[in-house]
């Protein structure tokens, strides 16, 4: 004798479920090697838990999603995004914020799990960036002190340098000569 199993409806499945059963859904079918095949395991255990098929994730049915940002930068981040997962084509219907720090989006919800996951990871990798090129800007322009500061104290010893630091100095340096040469002196003598 089989037991009848009964399928869920996708809308009675919590919104951050069905939110990270897309997330997991993207990362297995873009994800690589590892991480995809346990993305797929993961999936399929969720999909079995939830009651559903993956026909249940590839809905079409849209909705409003909110999304905010802190300056100009992110913006600019989180229209490319749109741009990239919605395609260019100005079809995304969208309500802009009056402050003009966010705006609601309409998008599928494997639309706004793709939109939710590249814009986290793109926002924490940009941040990283600008925390390198200040550093690049500041060695390239002499705005620095004669001594480094230590944060270790004076007794401490010196680090070893890995491969890893290596190669993150080798890739500060290239910035660096990719910099324009500037001065402020040069503007008040010129």
């Amino acid at each position: 004798m089989t037991e009848k199993t009964t399928r869920a409806n996708p809308s009675d499945v919590p919104l951050p479920i069905m939110e990270r059963l897309h997330a997991i859904k993207a990362l297995a079918e873009q994800g690589i090697d590892g991480e995809k095949v346990q993305a797929i395991a993961m999936l399929t255990k969720l999909l079995k838990k939830w009651k559903l098929t993956m026909a249940d994730l590839d809905s079409e049915s849209v909705d409003w999603y909110r999304y905010s940002w802190k300056n100009e930068y992110e913006s600019r981040l989180f229209w490319r995004i749109i741009g990239t997962v919605c395609g260019w084509e100005g079809t995304t219907r969208v309500i802009h914020n009056r402050n003009k720090q966010g705006c609601q989006v309409e998008l599928t919800a494997q639309q706004q799990a793709d939109v939710s996951v590249f814009y986290a990871y793109h926002r924490k990798a940009w941040a990283k960036a600008q925390e390198e090129f200040f550093s690049v800007y500041v060695i390239k322009n002499k705005l620095l002190n004669a001594e480094p500061i230590r944060t270790d104290g004076p007794d401490t010893p010196r680090k070893t340098r890995t491969a890893e630091d290596k190669a993150y100095g080798d890739r500060l340096l290239s910035m660096m000569k990719g910099l324009e040469d500037g001065s402020p002196r040069r503007q008040i003598e010129g």
